[in-house]
């Protein structure tokens, strides 16, 4: 059952609506909070879930911190022999298991082409780890989701698999996304970067050859002069 607290603060929202002069424009702020009242509520079947998920990252020796208060969500931590350390954010949501793992460092706004142009490249055929960027804040995350509603559906051997891989591919490609976040690219892409951050501006200023056009980056060559 919801508790009395969040009852009267579900009653005392309405009754301001009802007396609000232009509840139109704040319905959807009030729904929305009302529904985020009852968001830790945790049904049956998604505790079973959720139990799964502890059983399954304890029996492979997994360390992860689980907070009763937040009975859809707990996080994995990992850290390689480099120090390099990670946090998967792992919660249940509208019958989806979501996976999240957000990097410790940011875009900065200079460097945001050149990382969306690496979180390109990066994705193509993906299944699990897929490249995400906010670029309103410059958050770089790493996200996958499993429509799972019914907990006799839940493979555990999948779901390790899908975390190892989350771990994995964030160590990898850790160092390269802090460089790119600050500009830097290494001297093998400098080339290409550089040229297609030169079409792009070329086609802002409407001096773009379009006699001349070609796809993807499939044709710019790995030796053009930087100069």
């Amino acid at each position: 059952m919801h508790d009395e607290k969040k009852l009267k603060e579900l009653a005392k929202m309405l009754s301001e609506w009802l007396e609000s002069g232009d509840p139109a424009l704040k319905s959807l702020g009030i729904l929305t909070h009302m529904l985020s009242l009852f968001d830790d509520e945790i049904s049956p079947e998604e505790k079973e879930i959720m139990e799964r998920i502890k059983a399954t990252l304890d029996t492979n020796g997994l360390t992860y911190i689980y907070d009763e208060d937040k009975p859809k969500d707990l996080v994995i931590g990992a850290t390689n022999d480099t120090d390099i350390t990670v946090a998967i954010n792992v919660f249940l949501q509208n019958g989806k298991v979501i996976l999240r793992l957000s990097f410790p460092f940011k875009v900065q706004t200079n460097a945001i082409p050149l990382l969306s142009m690496y979180m390109a490249e990066f994705n193509k055929n993906k299944a699990y780890t897929i490249l995400g960027l906010d670029p309103y804040d410059g958050e770089v995350f790493m996200h996958y989701t499993d429509a799972l509603s019914d907990p006799k559906l839940f493979d555990e051997t999948a779901f390790f698999t899908c975390v190892m891989t989350f771990i994995s591919v964030a160590f990898d490609i850790y160092t390269k996304l802090a460089g790119l976040s600050m500009g830097v690219v290494s001297d093998s892409e400098h080339a290409k970067y550089k040229k297609l951050l030169e079409l792009s501006l070329d086609t802002l200023n409407g001096d773009f050859d379009d006699t001349n056009i070609t796809y993807g980056t499939e044709d710019l060559s790995p030796g053009e002069d930087d100069e």
